[in-house]
């Protein structure tokens, strides 16, 4: 939040661009959303703006109630699997229409967020019971069959991409252990980024908004108002330097804070 008030006072009397053209920082920050970002309902309540005071913290939002929304479906069904999964694949199938109704009170980002834990949990049950593993030849064919047959007929049965990562998910948690594609998943610099990921995520928007503003301040960099979007110079040669600077740096930073915040508050 002290960020976003930083940032806020910047828009306010340096008259810098917010990034997003589309709405203006009275929309951004106005006490509604705060007060939806203090309770983590800015993308679950369809009443404000999900992006506003900070942007990254819309998936913490549907996150948290999601996983209420489970702890309470469990304590209903009370370890009934089967009951459990009913629920889950009634509310699957009838997404769209359900949708109708519960989007005029609820923002569509937790709906999509609570349709993709359930997939998770079906997954899940699956896995429970899949006794065998797979080589890299029987994954390597069975994802390029996945995918083929996804492509094929995604249109036809408007199959969505959610399905397909659930199959890719299921496919990888079930590879042996001394596998080619299992070894290479747990190479030790994919394994770093995974576990710096989250806080990565939570500060990567913070980190590109104040580089674009020191480049422009300092560097005099001119960047191209897009859409909406200025992150552009115009060039592919500045832009890839800056786009990779940006991301060394949000990588720097987001370390800090999984080794400092993000550890400290688990234990």
């Amino acid at each position: 939040m002290g960020i976003q008030i930083l940032k806020l006072i910047v828009l306010k009397f340096y008259n810098l661009s917010a990034g997003n053209a589309a709405f203006s920082p009275e929309h951004w920050y106005t006490l509604k959303d705060f007060f939806n970002h203090l309770f983590l309902t800015q993308a679950v309540l369809n009443n404000g703006y999900a992006l506003s005071w900070n942007s990254a913290a819309w998936t913490i939002s549907t996150e948290f109630y999601t996983y209420l929304v489970f702890g309470l479906l469990a304590l209903i069904v009370r370890n009934n699997k089967f009951i459990f999964i009913l629920i889950s694949l009634t509310y699957l199938y009838f997404f769209n229409f359900i949708g109708k109704f519960t989007n005029l009170y609820f923002n569509p980002l937790f709906s999509e967020c609570l349709k993709t834990f359930l997939m998770g949990c079906i997954i899940f049950f699956i896995y429970e019971k899949i006794k065998f593993r797979l080589n890299d030849i029987i994954f390597i064919l069975l994802f390029l069959l996945s995918l083929i047959i996804f492509l094929i007929f995604k249109d036809q049965f408007n199959i969505h991409y959610n399905i397909l990562f659930c199959i890719i998910i299921l496919l990888v948690s079930i590879l042996k252990e001394d596998c080619v594609v299992n070894k290479f998943l747990n190479l030790n610099p994919l394994v770093f980024f995974g576990t710096i990921s989250y806080s990565f995520y939570m500060i990567h928007q913070s980190i590109l908004y104040l580089y674009i503003q020191i480049l422009k301040l300092i560097f005099k960099v001119n960047f191209l108002n897009d859409g909406g979007i200025t992150t552009n110079t115009g060039s592919p040669y500045y832009d890839t330097i800056i786009t990779i600077s940006y991301i060394a740096i949000s990588t720097f930073f987001g370390y800090l804070m999984y080794n400092y915040i993000e550890k400290k508050f688990r234990k």
